[in-house]
């Protein structure tokens, strides 16, 4: 049987990376848009 510590160590690093991973996403959109508006002009 599973220590809960352990359980609730899991979960946060699958929280952090689930977090750190949607932070990487809005950064790459952002600066795919900023390159787009860039190439428009």
């Amino acid at each position: 049987q599973h220590c809960p510590q352990a359980l609730v160590a899991q979960e946060l690093l699958v929280v952090k990376m689930k977090v750190s991973w949607k932070i990487n996403r809005l950064k790459e959109e952002k600066v795919d848009r900023l390159v787009r508006e860039k190439i428009d002009q």
